[in-house]
C-alpha cells in the first residue's frame, strides 16, 4: 500500500508503462481522498484532475482549465479530466504547493464543470 496520505490540492504523479511509447509520467491534482471522507468508510480511492503541458491549451477557449507552473514550465490543470486511483498504486507527491489563488481557480472551474454535468443529467 502507498504510505502517502493524499489531501485535496496535493500535486502528484503516476508513472505508466506504454507498450508502444515506453514509460511516461502524468501529473494530477488531488481533489478527493476517500480516506478523509466522513460519509464513506472505505479508504482506497483518490480522485485527481489531470495536468498537461500540451501548449494547445494556450489557444483553446475552455472554461475548465487552470494555468499553473510546475518546475518552471507552464501547465494546465484540466478540471474536466477526472481520474480515479487506488492508493495501492505507486504515486509520488511533489513538493510544489498550490497557492490560494490557484486553489480558488481550480475550485471554481471544477464547480462549473460539475454544474454542467448536473444540468445535462437532468435532461
Amino acid at each position: 500500500m502507498n504510505n502517502v496520505d493524499f489531501n485535496p490540492y496535493d500535486i502528484f504523479y503516476k508513472e505508466f508503462e506504454n507498450k508502444d511509447f515506453g514509460p511516461s509520467r502524468h501529473y494530477y491534482v488531488c481533489i478527493y481522498s476517500q480516506k478523509i471522507d466522513e460519509n464513506n468508510r472505505l479508504v482506497s480511492d483518490i480522485y485527481g484532475l489531470m495536468i498537461t503541458s500540451n501548449p494547445k491549451y494556450n489557444n483553446i477557449p475552455n472554461d475548465y482549465n487552470v494555468k499553473i507552473e510546475i518546475n518552471g514550465k507552464v501547465v494546465f490543470v484540466l478540471c474536466d479530466k477526472l481520474f480515479r486511483f487506488k492508493v495501492e498504486e505507486k504515486m509520488t507527491l511533489i513538493d510544489r504547493k498550490l497557492n490560494n489563488f490557484e486553489k480558488s481557480e481550480i475550485k471554481e472551474k471544477l464547480k462549473k464543470f460539475l454544474t454542467e454535468i448536473e444540468r445535462q443529467v437532468k435532461l
